[in-house]
């Protein structure tokens, strides 16, 4: 049961909280985007492995990679 309350904080944290964190911008907000980034894509890669196949999970870790780890992002003013 213990591996079930550590998937939904996980979970919680990959749907509620990260994506908010790819829109801070400033000096030393990369780590903060990249991290979240990050933490997105491996909630979207555990979905692809258990099964479901859609193309949603695949473009969500697509956008978030390029949110994330986007050069450019630090220049929008």
């Amino acid at each position: 049961i213990w591996f079930h309350q550590i998937s939904l904080a996980f979970l919680f944290l990959a749907e509620m909280v990260a994506p908010f964190g790819l829109f801070f911008l400033g000096n030393n907000s990369c780590a903060l985007r990249c991290c979240c980034a990050a933490i997105i894509t491996v909630l979207m890669l555990g979905i692809q492995i258990t099964g479901n196949f859609g193309p949603f999970n695949l473009l969500t870790s697509l956008l978030a990679l390029v949110a994330g780890f986007g050069d450019d992002a630090d220049t929008i003013s």
